[in-house]
C-alpha cells in the first residue's frame, strides 16, 4: 500500500534560507516548507522573522500562516504581540493561525482583539474560537456575540460576524457537547424570526440542529414554526428537515412529503428513521423501482437503533438488495444495518477488499473499539495515498481514543511524525492533548 509522507526536507537548511536567502521570490516559500515538514525547531526563527518589521511584509504574512499550521503552543508568545501590527491582513492571519494550534491559551487572545477594526479579523475571531475545542471557548464566544451585537447597534454591519459566530458555536458543540445551550437556543430563534438572510438562517437552524442533539426537549417548535414559510434555499430547508426530525416532529414531515416534491426523498428518509408505520409509504416494487426512494428507506433504518429495526424491514432490505447492489449509497447504508444488527466483525473485512466500500468499513470501526483488529485496521489505513481514507481513520480515532485511548498512541504518533499535510497532523495532535496523551 502507498503511503502519503511528508516531504524530506533538512530543516537547518530552510532555517539558514529563512534568513540568508537573497531572492525574496524564493524566500517567501521557505516557511511553506517549513509547515510541510512541521519541526518546531523552526517555531523561533518563524517568530523573529514575524515579528521583525522591517522584513518584507509577504514573508511576514508567510511566517504567521506557518505558525499555525506548525501548530506549536510556544508560537502564541510571537503571535500575541503580531495582533498589534498595523496590518489588516497580517492580523487576520495571526488570528487564523492561534484558532489552527488550538490552545486554550489562545482564547485570551482572541479575546483582547474583540475590537479589531478589520471585518474579516472580527469574522476570524469567531471561526478561531470554534477551532479550540474547550469549555472556556463557549463563554467566549457568548460573550463575543453579546459584544458584537452592541457593536452593531452602534456602528452596523456586523450580519457576517455574527453568522460565524453561531457556526462556531455549532462547531464546539459537535465537538465537545452541549454548553450553555439555553442562551444559544434563543439566540438561535431571535435571529430566525427577525432575519430573511440565507446565511444567517442556515446558521441558525443548524446550531439547533446541533444542540436538537443533546437536548431536543429545550427547543419549542412552536417558536420556529411561524418562520417556516420564509424563502428558503434548498441548503437549509435540508437543515430545516434535519431539526424536524430530530424533534420529532412527523406531522411536519409528512406535509412536506406530500407537498412538495423536491423535499420527498429526504422526508420520507426521516419519516422511515421516526417510526415503522411509514415504512409503507411505498410498496416493495416501488422501491425496487425507484432507486432515490429505496436509498432513503435504508438510509432511514440508519438513523434507529438495531433493535428497533424490524423483522419486516429487515427482510424488505433484503429484497431490495439484488435490485440496488450497484448502487454505492444504498451498498453502504445496508452494510452498516448488517454490522450493527450481527456485530459481525466478518462484514468490516469483505467490505475492506472493495475499494468504494472502504470508507465506510473504516467508519464502522467505531463500533468495535475493544477489538484489536480495529487498531491493526486503523494502523494500516493511517497513512494510506488517499486524504479521503486517512480523514475517515483521524475521525474514527476522535471517537474512539476513550477509553482504549493508549491503543490510539502509537497511531496518533505515526500520524503526526509521517502524515505530509499539516492540518492532519494537527488534528492529531490535538486529539493527543484532549486525551492527555502527550
Amino acid at each position: 500500500m502507498s503511503m502519503a509522507l511528508k516531504p524530506n526536507y533538512n530543516v537547518d537548511q530552510l532555517i539558514d534560507q529563512l534568513f540568508n536567502e537573497p531572492d525574496l521570490q524564493k524566500r517567501r516559500y521557505i516557511p511553506d516548507k517549513m509547515a510541510k515538514i512541521g519541526d518546531w525547531k523552526s517555531t523561533d526563527p518563524l517568530g523573529k522573522v514575524l515579528l521583525d518589521a522591517s522584513e518584507p511584509l509577504l514573508l511576514r504574512n508567510e511566517c504567521a500562516e506557518s505558525l499555525g499550521k506548525q501548530g506549536d503552543p510556544k508560537a502564541l508568545q510571537y503571535l500575541s504581540v503580531a495582533l498589534k501590527d498595523p496590518d489588516d491582513e497580517l492580523r487576520r492571519t495571526v488570528i487564523w493561525s492561534i484558532g489552527q494550534i488550538g490552545s486554550k491559551e489562545g482564547i485570551p487572545l482572541l479575546k483582547d482583539s474583540f475590537d479589531d477594526s478589520s471585518e474579516m479579523a472580527r469574522r476570524w475571531i469567531a471561526k478561531s474560537l470554534g477551532r479550540i475545542f474547550h469549555p472556556e471557548s463557549f463563554q467566549t464566544l457568548k460573550e463575543y456575540l453579546i459584544h458584537i451585537e452592541q457593536r452593531k447597534a452602534r456602528i452596523g454591519n456586523e450580519e457576517r460576524v455574527i453568522d460565524d459566530i453561531f457556526r462556531a458555536a455549532t462547531s464546539l458543540i459537535k465537538e465537545i457537547g452541549k454548553k450553555d445551550e439555553n442562551f444559544w437556543i434563543s439566540k438561535a430563534i431571535e435571529y430566525i424570526s427577525k432575519s430573511e438572510n440565507q446565511s444567517t438562517l442556515q446558521a441558525c437552524v443548524a446550531l439547533l440542529c446541533a444542540l436538537a442533539t443533546y437536548c431536543p426537549e429545550l427547543i419549542n417548535y412552536d417558536e420556529i414554526v411561524g418562520h417556516k414559510s420564509k424563502s428558503l434555499q434548498f441548503s437549509v430547508r435540508m437543515d430545516f428537515l434535519e431539526l424536524l426530525f430530530k424533534l420529532g416532529q412527523t406531522h411536519e414531515l409528512q406535509l412536506l412529503f406530500m407537498n412538495h416534491e423536491d423535499l420527498k426523498t429526504i422526508a420520507y428518509r426521516y419519516l422511515v428513521a421516526l417510526s415503522s408505520s411509514f415504512v409503507d409509504l411505498f410498496s416493495v416494487s416501488q422501491l425496487q423501482e425507484n432507486t432515490g426512494f429505496a436509498v432513503a428507506f435504508v438510509e432511514g433504518l440508519t438513523l434507529r437503533r438495531p433493535f428497533e429495526i424490524s423483522h419486516h424491514e429487515t427482510s424488505t432490505m433484503e429484497l431490495l438488495f439484488s435490485k440496488h447492489v450497484h448502487n454505492l449509497s444504498f451498498v453502504q447504508a445496508y452494510y452498516e444495518i448488517k454490522v450493527l444488527q450481527t456485530s459481525d466483525f466478518s462484514i468490516i473485512r469483505k467490505m475492506l477488499e472493495t475499494d468504494s466500500l472502504v470508507t465506510k468499513a473504516l467508519h464502522l470501526l467505531s463500533y468495535f473499539s475493544n477489538t484489536p483488529e480495529t487498531f491493526a485496521i486503523l494502523d494500516r489505513y493511517a497513512l494510506n495515498k488517499e486524504k479521503r481514507i486517512r480523514q475517515v481513520v483521524l475521525a474514527v480515532l476522535r471517537r474512539i481514543c476513550s477509553p482504549p485511548k493508549e491503543k490510539c498512541r502509537p497511531i496518533l504518533e505515526k500520524i503526526i511524525e509521517h502524515e505530509r499535510i499539516w492540518h492532519m497532523r494537527r488534528d492529531a495532535r490535538q486529539i493527543m492533548l484532549n486525551e492527555n496523551l502527550v
